[in-house]
């Protein structure tokens, strides 16, 4: 029987924990405690609701691959509630500083969920049975002793820890531990601003361009915005007579949207729609969420090193998050189950853990 703490409570730490209990049928016996630093898992993945629409403040998208989150889903009885891009949509544009081209990219084998992403983490909780979930629990600090891996002085000892943080987190956190943890250092995240809006069905006077799933804007284009998301056209949950829900993302390369009042956020959002889609009535509903480390920006070189688990084979230590292998939520729980299978690697290889 082994003890692992998990700290981070996004869809990395919860698939972890997940994958972890599954491999009981594997013989292995692991106690986890998870600790969140806020008041609900599920990190990045927001879904906030419009009367009975729901509206993606995070992902939307999950793409279907091997160990990703649509099979996850399928594992958790959620199946049913998976849904595609609508069949008439059309693919995202380009938007440059000459006006609107084909975006160069298919989305295909995407998925979202008819209630809401937040699905996803809320049910998959129902799940764990061997982890205790602590919340509004904010670890500080990590150190490492003769007994095993402690948290915030006091709590512990782990045999195993994993550190589902992003990687900036990761230097000061491991100050006081003998490891090598320059490359995190390397990692450079870039700010975002998320305003998503409700808007009457016809308050555009060209509808043309709502046809498309949404648009790539180019940094020529001087609009500000690198991206725009028409989710009511996109997905196939939303009947022809829904609102129309779109989401504008903004942040670098254009600009730091961390110099922006919320305020002036919602009237750039206004006034890159005028510019873009014509002239429309104000919206109904709206919603600002802010992500400090969103888009994990990993110089050549400087990836995650695989030695930091093996750095003293008596105690395990792990890290989760997008900088592993890609930002999207079936990479995260992709790359979740491989560090499940390598833990239960290390725990066989030491003769613990294993029943």
């Amino acid at each position: 029987m082994t003890r692992l703490a998990i700290v981070g409570g996004g869809i990395s730490g919860l698939t972890l924990a997940y994958a972890l209990e599954q491999l009981e049928n594997e013989g292995l016996r692991t106690d986890i405690d998870l600790y969140e630093a806020t008041s609900e898992v599920g990190g990045v993945i927001q879904t906030a609701w419009y009367d009975t629409w729901p509206v993606e403040l995070g992902p939307d998208s999950l793409v279907d691959r091997q160990r990703g989150a649509v099979e996850l889903c399928r594992r958790i009885g959620l199946e049913k509630n998976l849904v595609g891009i609508r069949a008439s949509a059309k693919p995202p544009l380009m938007r440059t500083a000459e006006g609107f081209k084909p975006f160069p990219h298919t989305e295909t084998r995407s998925y979202t969920m008819a209630g809401g992403v937040s699905q996803l983490p809320q049910v998959l909780t129902q799940f764990l049975h061997r982890t205790t979930i602590y919340l509004r629990t904010a670890i500080s600090q990590v150190v490492r002793n003769e007994d095993g891996w402690y948290l915030n002085g006091d709590r512990g000892p782990y045999r195993g820890l994993v550190l589902a943080l992003p990687a900036s987190a990761l230097p000061d956190l491991l100050r006081d531990v003998d490891i090598d943890v320059s490359w995190a250092k390397q990692v450079v995240y870039h700010p975002r601003a998320v305003m998503a809006a409700v808007y009457d069905r016809d308050s555009f006077v060209d509808q043309a361009l709502l046809a498309h799933t949404g648009f790539i804007v180019s940094p020529e284009a001087e609009l500000g915005l690198t991206a725009l998301t028409w989710l009511s056209s996109k997905w196939a949950h939303y009947p022809e007579g829904a609102p129309i829900i779109c989401r504008t993302f903004w942040g670098p390369p254009a600009r730091d949207p961390d110099q922006w009042l919320d305020d002036e956020v919602q009237t750039l959002h206004e006034n890159a729609l005028n510019r873009l889609v014509g002239p429309h009535d104000p919206p109904i509903w709206t919603k600002l969420v802010r992500y400090h480390t969103a888009l994990p920006q990993i110089p050549q070189g400087s990836a995650w090193q695989s030695s930091v688990r093996f750095a003293n084979v008596r105690f395990y230590l792990g890290v989760l998050g997008p900088y592993r292998e890609g930002p999207g939520v079936s990479d995260c729980v992709r790359v979740a189950w491989e560090e499940a299978y390598r833990y239960a690697q290390w725990a066989n290889s030491i003769n613990v853990g294993l029943s």
